[in-house]
């Protein structure tokens, strides 16, 4: 059971993050759009930065038992550059998460590369 409850919030974060690098680069968008992570939730958000309180913000918080941890985006935050979809600011090395399971007994590394192409293992 945990190991489907993990995998199914896999596939839900993939296709966020990659909804996010779509709208950066389509061509009516004057802005750039990023994913904040947090332990028990993400954040997608629009613009530069992640901003608490901004209007645009869409948090998803993910089901019990699972959770994000070794995040090594900077500021926990991945931003996709308008027009070209590029990670902005990306750094080697800190580019990855870990999704795993309260009990620690399943989990799965996501890394994403400069193109925003996100390998699981």
């Amino acid at each position: 059971q945990e190991k489907a409850g993990l995998d199914a919030a896999i596939v839900t974060m993939i296709s966020d993050v990659k909804a996010q690098q779509t709208k950066a680069m389509s061509g009516n968008t004057s802005s750039s759009y990023g994913v904040y992570f947090e332990n028990r939730r993400y954040v997608l958000f629009k613009g530069l930065a992640y901003d608490p309180s901004g209007s645009d913000n869409f948090s998803i918080s993910l089901d019990s038992p699972i959770q994000i941890i070794n995040i090594t985006f900077p500021g926990s935050m991945v931003v996709f550059q308008k027009g070209s979809g590029e990670v902005l600011n990306f750094t080697s090395g800190q580019n990855n998460l870990n999704l795993r399971s309260v009990s620690g007994d399943e989990s799965s590394n996501l890394t994403l590369n400069r193109y925003g192409a996100i390998q699981k293992n």
